[in-house]
């Protein structure tokens, strides 16, 4: 997956940054799932990474599924202005869509908001292997 990440009242991160990661997912009961995601950037003088687990829903349709979540992220960060990384803890809430694209590949778009630090918005999209 990647995308841009909008920070917010984060300190020293002013500029839109440029995500790439991964997710991997764990059917739990009926259409709900639990979630890993790992994203990365570096990028003007940003060294920015998230470590987050979510819960998430899905409701189906004809053509596209929507996707609700919600969890817990970490932030680890650095900055061009500080010398040290920085480890934040924080809560994020999101929706999105999938669509079949082949026999089990999906395409995935997400916009994912995040509270502290600061607040952020991540809007991405990418491709999703479903096999069960």
């Amino acid at each position: 997956m990647m995308g841009t990440f909008l920070p917010d009242q984060i300190k020293d991160v002013t500029e839109i940054q440029p995500f790439w990661g991964g997710r991997f997912a764990w059917p739990t009961t009926g259409r709900a799932s639990l979630e890993l995601r790992a994203t990365n950037s570096t990028a003007k003088g940003v060294q920015y990474n998230v470590a987050s687990v979510s819960f998430r829903s899905e409701l189906p349709s004809q053509l596209m599924d929507l996707l609700v979540y919600g969890g817990l992220d970490g932030h680890y960060f650095s900055t061009p202005n500080r010398e040290s990384f920085v480890f934040v803890g924080g809560v994020h809430v999101g929706a999105g869509l999938t669509t079949l694209v082949g026999d089990i590949l999906y395409f995935r778009t997400d916009m994912r908001f995040a509270f502290n630090p600061g607040a952020s918005l991540y809007i991405g999209f990418g491709f999703v292997v479903r096999e069960f």
